[in-house]
């Protein structure tokens, strides 16, 4: 089966942004997804951790595990088989296996070998996902952590993947857990408390107590002395910080804060091997601590939520993504390097696009604002800003064909505006999503009743009402001849529309949930919807026939798009990736079966 593949991180190390290029540590790059999609972004940051050496990080989540090397700032590894997000992963004692947990669909723990990435065992036995793992000192016994009604830890021999024992008594969930550098006890997070207990003969030792939310990662200081706690969650806990504790004492010691977000948590807390730096991993970024001072080093940072919207520039060498992170990025396709951060936006990014002479970036966010941007410095141009609404849908932006109107949708209101002033032209009744014909002399706006209006744009007269969703309508295009109006809506179907009469022409049911968003190919002859269920579909236009199935996101598809040529699709998600997809597997029958990530 034929393959495109390109891994870009979306993730800065040591102020280097990094993009994989071709490494000599031992992973072939560009990286091979197993479906051949390229993909863009490594999902959501759940963990990370130093490799007993300290020359490796590995980091987790909704792809699975990847090992750094530290110096380089190069992928050495990529370990998957989990059919779920991997929430927690760590090195063995001598650094030559990795162990890891997965969500609930998985529900399983997994040993892997580091030089070979192989997986060498699977541990079967809790009843809700895994959420903590740990090595023994002597990596003869590894533990696992069970979440929600589970609340158990259990030891298991690494060797025969016998269980051993099973500690119980937290009252909830195990978020996290770590054995004393002598074997001899066991730290666990739950919610608002740490635990320490003896190994032996399972009896809890002591409470740390302090957190206000849930411990989410535990760590011992190398020599024992020092225990680490790193909690909150979000809107409940806005201190989103991590604590340094004497073990003997239960004393708390010193306070690490800095992931401070509205929705920010420290999910991972780890020490240097030699004790002397803190390593912290929170949902908007990791920071490098130093453990005596309580002075912060280093930040890591990129898109670190969903990815709500991707454009490719007119000559198809750049890809624009805007994400939930507040941000848009601009990437080189070819190379993956990260080119540029447009920052500014106060609230989710929704919309993203490009001027038709690729000069100028268009974006629109929740905050009820779009933004114009200078392609090649980054810099604000202005914003064009709609009326405040709390409650209402996402703003959503457009360039007309030649660049000279944007059009932006918020709340019930759709306004076209003067790209090179900044004045507002016109005011049209309905709201997002919004887009342009392709000859810019109409424009279409959606309403809360669930239809779809077309609108003269030198007028400002409504010509035509699309009525037949169910639900909301979440995306609108237009055919590249105009012909055709293609929506895709909360009810779950996408709908072909006779752009003249009104008439609908058909209906395309597949999605088991809402429809996010709706693309044509460029001939006009093939259709493109991403949805909730986490899917994306590719239909034949005239037939209504699916042609082929999209899996492999572990989260909704927010985003669909076809490149300029027709040969490669992309698929944008919440899941915190971008991929791309060659149209010639999806077509092909003998391709189908292959569509699954891990």
């Amino acid at each position: 089966m034929k393959r495109i593949d390109v891994f870009i991180m979306l993730f800065v190390f040591a102020g280097v942004g990094i993009a994989l290029s071709a490494s000599a540590q031992g992973l072939e790059l560009p990286l091979r997804g197993s479906s051949g999609e390229i993909i863009i972004g490594m999902g959501t940051l759940t963990g990370a951790a130093y490799s007993p050496d300290g020359q490796t990080i590995a980091t987790c989540g909704a792809l699975g595990v990847f090992l750094w090397d530290i110096e380089t700032a190069q992928p050495i590894r990529w370990l998957r088989g989990h059919t779920a997000s991997v929430t927690c992963m760590t090195f063995s004692p001598d650094g030559t296996k990795v162990l890891t947990g997965s969500e609930y669909v998985d529900g399983t723990a997994k040993l892997w070998d580091v030089q070979t990435g192989q997986l060498i065992r699977t541990f079967s036995g809790h009843t809700h996902f895994v959420s903590s793992v740990a090595f023994s000192p002597d990596g003869s016994r590894v533990l696992t952590g069970g979440w929600y009604k589970d609340g158990t830890v259990k030891l298991w021999d690494a060797q025969t993947g016998q269980e051993i024992r099973t500690f119980s008594g937290h009252t909830d969930g195990v978020r996290s857990m770590a054995f004393s550098p002598d074997g001899s006890r066991v730290l666990t997070g739950s919610y608002k408390t740490a635990q320490l207990w003896d190994v032996q003969t399972g009896q809890e030792i002591r409470t740390f107590s302090g957190h206000t939310e849930w411990v989410n990662s535990v760590a011992f200081s190398p020599d024992g002395t020092q225990v680490l706690t790193g909690g909150g969650i979000g809107y409940l806990d806005p201190r989103a910080e991590a604590e340094l504790w004497d073990a003997q004492t239960g004393q708390e010691i010193r306070t690490f804060s800095g992931h401070i977000d509205r929705v920010d948590q420290v999910n991972s807390v780890s020490f240097s091997p030699d004790g002397s730096r803190v390593f912290m991993a929170s949902n908007e970024t990791a920071k490098l601590w130093d453990a005596q001072t309580g002075q912060e080093i280093r930040t890591f940072s990129g898109h670190t939520d969903g990815v709500n919207s991707v454009a490719f520039s007119p000559d198809g060498s750049r890809l624009l993504t805007g994400s939930g992170d507040d941000t848009a990025n601009m990437w080189d396709v070819q190379t993956g390097q990260l080119i540029r951060t447009f920052s500014g936006h106060t609230w989710s990014v929704n919309s993203v696009a490009f001027s038709p002479d690729g000069s100028w970036v268009l974006t629109g966010a929740a905050d009820q604002t779009a933004k114009l941007w200078d392609a090649q410095t980054g810099q604000e141009i202005r914003t064009f800003s709609s009326d405040p609404c709390m409650m209402c849908r996402h703003l959503s932006a457009a360039f007309s064909p030649d660049g000279s109107w944007v059009l932006t949708g918020a709340a019930n209101t759709a306004k076209l505006w003067d790209a090179q002033t900044g004045q507002e032209i016109r005011t049209f009744a309905g709201g997002p999503p919004v887009a342009f014909s392709p000859d810019g002399s109409q424009v279409l706006t959606c309403d809360e009743d669930n239809t779809v209006k077309l609108w003269d744009v030198s007028t400002g007269q409504e010509i035509e009402t699309f009525s037949g969703h169910k639900e909301w309508v979440n995306s609108v295009a237009f055919s590249p001849d105009g012909s055709w109006v293609l929506t895709g809506s909360y009810d779950g179907t996408a709908k072909l529309w006779d752009a003249q009469t009104g008439q609908e022409i058909r209906t395309f049911h597949g999605h088991t949930w809402w429809v996010w968003s709706v693309a044509f190919s460029p001939d006009g002859r093939q259709i493109l919807t991403g949805g909730d269920d986490g899917t994306a579909k590719i239909w034949d236009a005239q037939t209504g026939q699916e042609i082929g199935t999209i899996s492999g996101h572990t989260a909704s598809v927010n985003s669909v798009l076809f490149s300029t040529d027709g040969r490669t699709l992309l698929t944008a998600s919440d899941d915190g990736t971008v991929r791309l997809w060659d149209i010639s597997d999806i077509t092909e029958p003998s391709g189908l079966d292959e569509w699954q990530l891990y």
